[in-house]
């Protein structure tokens, strides 16, 4: 009798430590794709939850008729300028014009996010560093392109973000995919902590 109320008090402190753990996350499930169109529909993300949109998934298309190409991207608008990414500086090397551009940088599951990072650097939208998933150049005619992706693979991938309030940092993670061609973006969740300074395990919820 004494064994069973000493186990079920043990369960019930852990079952406690899982919800209070929970608490200090806020969690968006998502599962949304978008595609690019010629009635283009981006998608808004308020990833912490407070009335305000942090970021704009979306496609831009840009014609370059001086050397007879076209430049595709498909980038993340940042919306909070105390919103950053983690990411790399990447080149889009198109007819002897290089591009930089900032691409984030694939996390894995359960890693840690913080403000230690040992690759990379933080976005500072100050400077409009907006954070690109896939790059393309190619001629009007299709005959040849040049494409750059953030990540090696069409599947799901964990990108890094951080928020500035009150001179404290928030981290969180985005989990996301692209298509081969760059042509759409499934965002299928996201999380961010609640508590400031403190790191968050990738996947964590």
């Amino acid at each position: 009798m004494i064994t069973t109320f000493i186990a079920i008090v043990i369960l019930a402190i852990g079952c406690k430590k899982e919800a209070q753990s929970n608490a200090d996350i806020t969690y968006s499930n998502i599962n949304k794709t978008i595609t690019r169109s010629t009635t283009n529909i981006d998608y808004n993300l308020d990833i912490d939850k407070d009335g305000l949109d942090d970021m704009k998934f979306r496609f831009d298309l840009v014609n370059a008729a001086s050397i007879n190409s076209t430049y595709y991207y498909n980038l993340i608008e940042v919306k909070n300028d105390s919103l950053s990414f983690h990411c790399s500086k990447l080149d889009l090397n198109w007819k002897g014009n290089i591009i930089r551009n900032s691409y984030p940088l694939p996390y894995t599951e359960q890693s840690a996010i913080s403000s230690t990072i040992s690759s990379g650097y933080w976005t500072d939208n100050y400077f409009l560093d907006y954070p690109y998933l896939y790059g393309k150049a190619e001629e009007m005619d299709k005959s040849s392109s040049s494409v750059i992706k953030a990540f090696s693979n069409n599947s799901k991938n964990y990108i890094a973000i951080k928020i500035k309030k009150k001179g404290s940092y928030y981290f969180g993670w985005i989990c996301l995919s692209i298509s081969d061609d760059g042509e759409s973006t499934t965002i299928y969740d996201a999380a961010i902590s609640k508590l400031p300074n403190t790191s968050i395990k990738v996947g964590e919820k």
